[in-house]
């Protein structure tokens, strides 16, 4: 009876109390939703209104609030640009916080605790404070992940991702090196026709401005965050030394999905995938970190001390980020992805069926043993 209450305390109770309070802190002081109203709804009002969602200034540049998302993402946030922003703000925090929880369901997560526990870590609390698509990111890899015998369904929703958010690309990878090729198709075609679609309603002559505008905000910005060319810098590493080393680890994580893969590590291949597609972002904030649910979930479906690693990163702020802050938010990464890809594989080693032994009795039909002579026919 102690043990429930403390549970129902723990996990049920004070996350809610929690979740309660940022909202009403976030909210009361104009913090709530700020990349919705910042990016997404500007870009969704100005093509309803017949303007250039890649048009910003330098000091909104600076800032951090410009609209660095392709045309898919753009026409996405149309019909919220309908309502005031306030309120499709409000409503789309609503909906990250159920992608969050989703995630879990989707992954047939059944520990209650850890939907507790998931909705207070840092990172998913930065993804709908910021009203951010990153949870929408960690749902659609765990689609992936759950539809991965269904080729066109796995490969429509990998597709639709990559085309919101392209840094998530490795799940393509994923896909091609656990040789889902059909799945892998339909990815790359359903990518194709989608991005084809959105910029013939934005303009392709809006391409250039857009690869632009991606150019300026990474050079602005890229010392920030929890990338692996902001970490090299807080070292005292030089720009392009920094970038050398960014290259070679994302090329080691790519060659990694493939041993992984080539082994028949699903999981630790998909785990690595993740590692990849934060090791290969050249921009890294701390709700980017959310996207590490997806390997621990299917790994650790149940409570246990590797669901503690999330919680560390409450060091890790949005702003302002320190060189230790960084190397916490580094190590935590690698952790986390180490506690899933060795999880997987030891559950791979479990469940392969051991090969026969000569010298043990075979079986018959009827339930009696038959002894075979080597060398003797039957």
């Amino acid at each position: 009876m102690r043990r429930k209450a403390v549970n129902d305390a723990l996990f049920g109770v004070l996350p809610v109390l929690v979740t309660v309070s940022v909202l009403a802190q976030v909210f009361g002081h104009g913090l709530s939703a700020v990349d919705f109203r910042q990016e997404y709804w500007a870009a969704g009002w100005r093509l309803l209104h017949g303007a250039n969602p890649y048009l910003w200034t330098r000091a909104q540049v600076t800032a951090g609030e410009a609209f660095v998302y392709p045309a898919p993402t753009a026409l996405l946030f149309v019909p919220f640009a309908l309502l005031p922003a306030v309120v499709s703000g409000a409503l789309f925090t609503a909906l990250c916080i159920g992608a969050g929880l989703a995630t879990l369901r989707v992954l047939e997560v059944r520990d209650w605790r850890l939907y507790g526990l998931v909705a207070v870590t840092a990172p998913v609390v930065a993804g709908w404070q910021t009203a951010n698509l990153t949870l929408f990111l960690a749902l659609g890899i765990a689609l992936v992940w759950r539809m991965r015998d269904r080729p066109l369904r796995a490969g429509v929703v990998a597709a639709v991702a990559i085309a919101l958010k392209p840094f998530v690309w490795p799940i393509a990878l994923w896909l091609l090196a656990t040789r889902r090729f059909r799945a892998a198709a339909a990815c790359a075609g359903t990518w194709l026709v989608v991005n084809l679609l959105a910029w013939a309603v934005v303009g392709f002559g809006e391409i250039s401005q857009y690869l632009h505008l991606v150019a300026r905000v990474t050079d602005a910005l890229y010392r920030e965050g929890y990338g692996l060319v902001a970490i090299a810098m807080h070292l005292g590493s030089s720009h392009p030394a920094a970038t050398v080393v960014e290259v070679g680890l994302s090329a080691g994580f790519a060659v990694g999905v493939l041993l992984a893969a080539h082994r028949g590590q699903e999981m630790t291949a998909l785990a690595v995938s993740i590692g990849l597609m934060l090791a290969a972002s050249p921009l890294v904030w701390n709700h980017y970190l959310a996207l590490l649910i997806v390997p621990l979930a299917i790994a650790r479906p149940r409570l246990s001390w590797a669901w503690a690693l999330p919680l560390v990163l409450w060091v890790c702020p949005s702003d302002g980020v320190t060189g230790w802050e960084a190397g916490v938010g580094l190590a935590i990464t690698v952790a986390c992805l180490f506690v899933a890809g060795r999880a997987s594989r030891t559950a791979a080693t479990c469940t392969r069926t051991p090969p026969p032994f000569e010298g043990v009795p075979a079986m018959s039909p009827a339930g009696r043993t038959t002894q075979s002579t080597p060398g003797i026919s039957r």
